[in-house]
């Protein structure tokens, strides 16, 4: 393989925070020790005799990978096709750790990620909150009804803050509608839900519509959302809205997280079905 580019560990490291979003954006230093190297050689950039780093993988995979994926997702896909140092394959659910920002105190932490196509990915060792498993992984939902008239593959995209956004109510609302207009102009099936979290009590109005996963995703990024669910005979499926290869990740039988409407309903105003 010809490597256009031989760089330091130094170099490689000033390239890449050269190259670094914001602080909740992929701080890409910390993919560092796991970047494709030749052992030893001279930098072409600083002539440097020292660990030769891959600078070319590094661009290919960041300009390939959407930034805006959390950090352990992306670490994950780079490592899907990639096998560790220690010859074991993360797709196997290898635990994975590395730095990255904490979704929920913003503070800067190790995070553990164990990946396999059954369990969900952690996030832990944040002295603030403590470990914590992916709000998205806990959800359950109010149904008026659940029956054979519902398709067996739709999706479920909201219209509301996403988890972690502060919206007025008013803005919600607004979004909310355009959201089932939106729906309704492509004369799709679309039935009102609302997805809860049993932990924090945040809900969010969303519809039931059956949308493919690309149409679906392409409107959760209008609406401003981190991922949208999929149910595809009965299995809720995770999907990223930003992750371009669409990875699907498994949550549970969607069956086991309906709730009646009449049994629990989340303390919120707007929360109507």
């Amino acid at each position: 393989m010809h490597i256009k580019n031989k760089y330091c560990s130094q170099c490689t490291e000033n390239l890449i925070y050269k190259w670094n979003g914001s602080p909740h954006d992929i701080t890409y230093h910390t993919l560092l020790p796991i970047l494709p190297k030749i052992i030893s050689g001279r930098c072409e950039k600083c002539n440097a005799k020292d660990t030769i780093y891959n600078t070319d993988i590094v661009w290919k995979r960041t300009t390939n990978i959407n930034t805006k994926l959390t950090l352990k997702y992306w670490g994950l896909q780079l490592l899907y096709q990639q096998q560790h140092k220690h010859n074991r394959n993360y797709t196997k659910g290898y635990p994975y750790y590395c730095e990255g920002w904490c979704k929920y105190c913003k503070n800067l932490i190790n995070i553990s990620a164990f990946y396999s196509k059954n369990t969900p990915p952690y996030m832990s060792n944040c002295i603030e909150c403590g470990p914590k498993v992916e709000p998205y992984y806990e959800t359950r939902f109010i149904i008026k009804q659940y029956d054979n008239s519902w398709p067996k593959t739709f999706a479920i995209i909201s219209g509301y803050a996403t988890t972690g956004q502060k919206w007025t109510d008013t803005t919600n609302c607004n979004s909310d509608h355009k959201l089932h207009k939106l729906i309704s102009s492509r004369k799709k099936w679309a039935q009102r839900l609302i997805g809860y979290s049993p932990t924090t009590g945040h809900n969010e109005p969303s519809w039931a519509t059956n949308f493919s996963i690309a149409d679906a995703c392409y409107i959760g990024k209008i609406f401003m959302q981190d991922a949208i669910y999929y149910v595809k005979n009965n299995k809720l499926l995770l999907i990223y809205c930003n992750d371009p290869q669409r990875q699907q990740f498994y949550v549970d039988q969607f069956r086991t997280r309906i709730d009646l409407h009449n049994k629990i309903i989340p303390d919120k105003k707007s929360t109507k079905l």
